[in-house]
């Protein structure tokens, strides 16, 4: 198993090419369609947390997550409105009400992550209402490596990668609290922990 790198995430594809063309209204469009897609009673895998300083990861993650099958949470599609900037009791409540409709809650690991105002409340708040929460950690660097070791808070939880499925051969994400210890993502929302493989 092999945790993601940036450049991996954010390698050149036709995406890229898209985004640095279109800095238009049509590209505001987009996201309040996708921000329309998501009702009040709307229920998601996986809330994922991060800092605003990495939008263009996490949309990468969201999508990434999103092909595998999960649905999942960003504040600024689902709920454009918000101002993550501008702490307030409405902008709380919001994400209160996201996190107790997310079966899971990943922190993408960045260094805004550690800095941010909201990414240490959501995680307490999804922990303190016992769902499950994992770290999901993009490298800088491009080599790739096998484990993860969070700083700080971020230490406590068990991290995701991704590796291919043997029966299906499909890449999915996989839980783990050590490299030989580890559990399906589809396994971990369903309250399985990770645990150690044979070698």
């Amino acid at each position: 198993m092999a945790l993601l790198t940036r450049p991996e995430l954010l390698g050149p594809t036709s995406e890229d090419l898209t985004e640095r063309v279109i800095k238009t209204a049509a590209a505001r469009t987009t996201l309040l369609k996708e921000a329309a897609a998501a009702p009040w009673n709307a229920t998601f895998d996986i809330f994922l947390s991060h800092s605003s300083k990495h939008a263009r990861e996490v949309r990468r993650l969201k999508r990434l997550l999103e092909k595998m099958g999960y649905s999942v949470y960003v504040d600024w599609v689902e709920d454009a409105e918000l101002d993550r900037s501008n702490v307030t009791p409405a902008t709380a409540a919001r994400l209160r009400h996201r996190i107790s409709r997310s079966r899971s809650l990943l922190v993408h690991a960045s260094e805004g992550a550690r800095l941010s105002r909201w990414v240490p409340w959501e995680l307490g708040y999804a922990d303190g209402l016992h769902r499950p929460v994992g770290i999901l950690p993009v490298l800088a660097e491009s080599r790739r490596t096998l484990s993860y070791k969070g700083d700080e808070y971020l230490g406590l939880y068990p991290y995701v990668d991704f590796e291919d499925d043997a029966k299906t051969g499909r890449r999915e994400p996989w839980v783990n609290r050590a490299p030989k210890t580890y559990v399906s993502f589809k396994g971990w929302l369903k309250g399985r922990q990770p645990y150690r493989r044979s070698a």
